[in-house]
């Protein structure tokens, strides 16, 4: 019988690069086997579909913040997320800000 040797220390320290660069700016990244993956902030999310997804294979899985979610309950937890950062974002309404000045 043959064997195969794979080096698991360079594959684990391109994933560690990966994790490390996704905590700067999220990170889309697409495996040997058309597997793609979704980082953010060293955590497996994505709000907008699968975070992990082979199209050929029809495989998927959806991840919000390193946890992994159920299809059938992903939609109600990103748009309650996606509210939730946005309201986070939220600049300060027009109504607080001073009024502009007069020159005279």
């Amino acid at each position: 019988m043959n064997s195969i040797s794979v080096n698991y220390s360079l594959f684990n320290e391109s994933i560690n690069k990966i994790i490390e660069y996704s905590k700067i700016k999220p990170i889309k990244v697409t495996d040997g086997m058309n597997t793609t993956c979704y980082f953010k902030d060293g955590k497996l999310h994505r709000l907008d579909g699968p975070a992990v997804h082979n199209k050929q294979l029809g495989f998927k899985e959806y991840w919000i913040e390193g946890q992994r979610i159920e299809e059938e309950d992903f939609e109600q937890l990103a748009r309650e997320k996606k509210l939730e950062e946005f309201l986070e974002n939220e600049k300060e309404p027009e109504f607080r800000k001073s009024p502009p000045k007069v020159k005279s």
